[in-house]
């Protein structure tokens, strides 16, 4: 009976054992589950600028800078490469965006699906240049997702399958990439981001290339002033012939 009841206490004692480990399992599980980290299929994949047409013109391998006056209608082609080192049955859509403006309303989609290994696009362009003076971008990247808003604003699809949207304006769409992240891009064809995942983000490859948009003062020999100029000016020539009169008619 001795034997019995130290059998007894041992399976008692070992199922209390099992439950706490359970109930503690449970407890960390989404700690967890926020820790998860996927594999990177980009590290290989990149985006290269060629060439271009019309405003873009100028564009080479080396060259990706075009100058623009505020305002000014830039229209032309882009034609860039596409290397991607993902498996085929990965979807891979390909974005062009500019940094300013409203990001959800600046990205267009090129390609819904770019394929696997190099790939040759021509992009038609069309936009008006900001009336600020300063350096903006036009980035082109692709990601393996199911559309261009997930790309553009760096969202994997798990949270937007449980959102129902992408997470935009949150500092970390494309368009956000900072100067170094271009520079990078420009020169090695990608670089790594914080991507938004479903309940965490973690680094990851953006494939990309991007033209820098420097808008400068006008260059076309026209004289811009402030609105108040000409108002003062011609206040200025009233008051100077009303004097002119006065001083005549006491001669």
């Amino acid at each position: 009976m001795k034997g019995d009841g130290t059998s007894i206490w041992k399976w008692g004692f070992l199922a209390v054992m099992v439950f706490v480990a359970l109930a503690a399992t449970t407890l960390l599980l989404p700690s967890i589950s926020m820790a998860l980290v996927y594999d990177d299929p980009l590290t290989t994949s990149n985006v290269r600028i060629r060439s271009g047409t019309g405003s873009f013109s100028s564009l080479t391998d080396e060259v990706k800078r075009v100058n623009a006056q505020p305002g000014a209608t830039l229209s032309g082609t882009i034609r860039l490469d596409t290397s991607n080192g993902m498996d085929s049955a990965f979807v891979a859509p390909l974005i062009w965006t500019r940094s300013w403006g409203a990001h959800y309303a600046s990205f267009e989609t090129i390609e819904p699906w770019i394929g696997t290994g190099v790939r040759e696009h021509t992009v038609d362009i069309s936009f008006t240049a900001p009336e600020e003076p300063g350096t903006y971008y036009l980035i082109f990247a692709f990601n393996a997702e199911y559309n261009g808003s997930q790309v553009a604003s760096l969202t994997n699809w798990r949270y937007y399958d449980e959102k129902g949207s992408v997470s935009w304006g949150d500092g970390n769409d494309v368009a956000d990439l900072s100067s170094s992240k271009i520079a990078e891009v420009q020169a090695n064809g990608r670089t790594n981001v914080s991507y938004q995942f479903n309940g965490w983000s973690q680094g990851w490859t953006l494939p990309a290339d991007a033209v820098t948009i420097v808008v400068g003062g006008r260059s076309d020999g026209a004289t811009t002033f402030p609105d108040w100029v000409p108002i003062a000016f011609g206040l200025t020539a009233i008051a100077f012939v009303g004097v002119m009169l006065m001083i005549r008619r006491s001669l």
